[in-house]
């Protein structure tokens, strides 16, 4: 082999063994949906995430959650659901908070939407 040659397999051997892959790992996080009155909870599972690692949408009548989690340089957490919103729920009020490790959302319903109480009166 020449010195040129060496130079070369050297270099590439030294490219190779720079790049790291990635093991992203694709789960559906443990999910609770509750349902009351005013509005639809969510609570998520997503461990090691932070606000910033989590992104909410919502698009043509559907919820979507996305968390990337970078456990290390090679090993990524990437956790997602999809729900469909029913048209009683006030989307542009979603609110969504992260605490230890659990994404809380709250989807309230529109005000027309929610149950109200119809007082009766007495004929006198």
């Amino acid at each position: 082999m020449t010195t040129d040659e060496k130079t070369v397999e050297n270099e590439v051997t030294q490219t190779e063994s720079k790049a790291k892959t990635v093991d992203k790992s694709y789960l559906r996080p443990v999910t609770d949906v509750y349902k009351d009155d005013d509005a639809v909870r969510i609570l998520m599972d997503v461990p090691g995430a932070n606000d910033e690692d989590i992104e909410v949408s919502v698009h043509d009548g559907q919820l979507s959650i996305l968390a990337e989690v970078n456990r290390s340089e090679e090993d990524v957490r990437v956790y997602e659901r999809s729900f469909r919103m029913d048209r009683r729920m006030d989307t542009a009020k979603i609110e969504a908070l992260l605490q230890r490790g659990v994404l809380q959302l709250r989807i309230p319903f529109h005000e027309e939407a929610r149950p109200k109480r119809i007082q009766v009166r007495t004929a006198s």
